[in-house]
């Protein structure tokens, strides 16, 4: 029995991308295809919408569709959203193909990280000058958080010395850490109090680790 499919892919004005990726690959009555727009609605990106359903009904009325609209300036909102979708179908025994071919840059960057961070199995770029699909390698986000690293960003804000005392480590132990955790851009500092950074927020949000969910977790603002 051929595995179940689900296409994720952004989506603009211009549907050629996301036809030709199903066409090659096939439609079944188990595959979904997921595409991710902008939350700032257009006639011409409702207009691809359409003719992607209309699409999916003649090559398999029996498939499903889905639409995720996300905005486009926040990066803290989207991706815990396209995550959880990805991981959602993989739940489900899908292969994640995503496509970031089409949309505004800002919509591909978000799905692109959320492939990596999920992760997708495949990802798709269509090359705007020749045509040509790429097929991108996934960056192993989940490798920049050790499971001690995760817990500290569960664990902030926070200042030094309660850091020491949560962990139950030295002070100069702990200091050490949250260097190596600036360098990466997961904290930063203010006012004798560590935070964490949009990305270091994001990473948290985004991966699970069961010492993490141990902790309160900070609202995201």
């Amino acid at each position: 029995m051929e595995m179940r499919k689900t296409y994720i892919c952004s989506l603009g004005f211009d549907a050629t991308s996301i036809v030709r990726l199903i066409g090659e690959k096939g439609l079944t009555a188990n595959d979904t295809i997921i595409l991710v727009t902008t939350t700032h609605t257009h006639p011409r990106a409702e207009t691809a919408i359409k003719s992607l359903k209309d699409f999916a009904e003649k090559l398999n009325p029996k498939s499903t569709i889905d639409v995720i609209r996300i905005p486009e300036t926040s990066l803290e909102e989207s991706l815990p959203v396209l995550v959880q979708r990805i991981r959602q179908e993989k739940s489900r025994g899908s292969n994640i193909i995503v496509d970031i071919s089409g949309g505004p840059k800002n919509i591909a960057v978000a799905l692109y990280l959320a492939a990596a961070l999920a992760p997708a199995d495949e990802v798709h770029l269509t090359s705007e000058v020749t045509g040509e699909r790429v097929h991108l390698p996934l960056i192993p986000i989940h490798l920049l958080l050790t499971p001690r690293q995760l817990k500290v960003l569960s664990m902030l804000p926070a200042t030094l010395t309660e850091l020491s005392q949560k962990l139950q480590v030295s002070k100069p132990a702990v200091s050490r850490l949250m260097a190596r955790m600036k360098e990466k851009g997961l904290v930063t500092m203010n006012k004798n109090r560590y935070e964490p950074t949009p990305w270091g927020r994001i990473l948290l949000y985004t991966q699970h680790h069961p010492e993490a969910a141990k902790e309160d977790r900070p609202p995201i603002n």
